[in-house]
């Protein structure tokens, strides 16, 4: 009997201490209903990255200048009385947020002008109807990036960037009086289309690296200089020659259509690999010696074979297993 009484009084203190710890426990809480609804957590673009903006007109503006580094965005359509924009800073981003920057083809007018300098990205808008140049890099730039970027109508060149390392990717350059797109060496240029440009349509220096672009309707669609590769690129109906490789270079992967000269064109030294040439004007590959040539089809095309070796120096061609009927 006293046992039983013991173990009753322990139960009800053990009862009483737990209520004692919830009623602590939910007194230490507070308030569940907050005083305020909660504040933003995240930062707005302007924190993260402040951005200057460059004005957009609809009657012709004076050029914009950008002096200091930094992120720049076009706010609407921008008419320029003479050249557009001038960077005189490395390091600039400008946005061009779908807008265009167009010109009215009057004196040495460009649409965005760069000279030595280095990092900078244009992107995202249209540059049209300079009579000088859409974007250009005059001298010994570095590291230019043009991505998703039109340039069009303009009297001189789309895209002139000199110097080396560019990046022209997911552009488009039509109707320009020049190339459309045209870069210095160790450069990339890819996912553009090219077309209805006098001269050519892309053109990049040694060491370059030009794969899967569109070029058509142009005087010569791609053209390269010496150790470049090109690769799964399309080119047709160009008034000359579709594809032009300068020497050591590699082609591979590529079709070349229904244009008015040869359809792909190696310099001494490369190689010729995975390709497709048909109905050319002349050949579907022609060869200037020491030449690899492997894995190629080639036919219907007009005028000296299907693949030609320039007999003026023939070299040592070495020849795989091509389909050249």
């Amino acid at each position: 009997m006293k046992i039983t009484q013991k173990r009753t009084r322990f139960i009800t203190g053990a009862a009483v201490l737990a209520m004692l710890l919830a009623v602590s426990t939910c007194a230490m809480a507070g308030d569940l209903e907050p005083p305020a609804p909660p504040g933003p957590t995240m930062k707005t673009l302007d924190e993260v990255e402040v951005r200057i903006p460059i004005p957009g007109s609809d009657t012709p503006a004076g050029m914009f200048i950008i002096y200091d580094p930094g992120s720049y965005y076009l706010t609407g359509d921008r008419y320029a009385i003479g050249s557009g924009i001038f960077v005189n800073a490395d390091n600039v981003t400008i946005d061009l947020m779908g807008y265009s920057l167009i010109g009215f083809d009057t004196g040495m007018s460009t649409g965005i002008d760069m000279y030595a300098r280095q990092n900078v990205e244009i992107r995202n808008g249209t540059v049209r109807d300079f009579h000088s140049r859409g974007i250009d890099e005059s001298s010994n730039g570095k590291g230019h990036r043009i991505l998703n970027v039109r340039v069009i109508s303009n009297e001189g060149f789309g895209m002139f960037l000199l110097g080396e390392g560019h990046l022209v990717k997911n552009c488009t350059a039509r109707g320009n009086a020049v190339t459309g797109i045209r870069v210095g060496s160790a450069s990339t240029v890819s996912d553009n289309i090219a077309y209805e440009n006098v001269g050519d349509g892309i053109y990049a220096e040694s060491g370059s690296v030009v794969t899967g672009n569109t070029v058509f309707d142009n005087d010569y669609g791609i053209k390269v200089g010496i150790g470049s590769t090109v690769s799964g690129n399309s080119a047709y109906q160009n008034r000359y020659r579709g594809i032009s490789a300068g020497s050591g270079s590699t082609v591979t992967g590529n079709t070349a259509y229904k244009n008015q000269g040869h359809g792909i064109l190696s310099g001494l030294g490369s190689t010729i690999s995975g390709n497709t040439a048909y109905q050319n004007q002349y050949s579907g590959i022609w060869l200037s010696g020491n030449n690899l040539v492997d894995q190629n089809t080639v036919y219907d095309n007009n005028q000296s074979g299907g693949i030609y070796v320039n007999m003026n120096n023939p070299g040592n061609c070495t020849f795989g297993v091509n389909h050249a009927p």
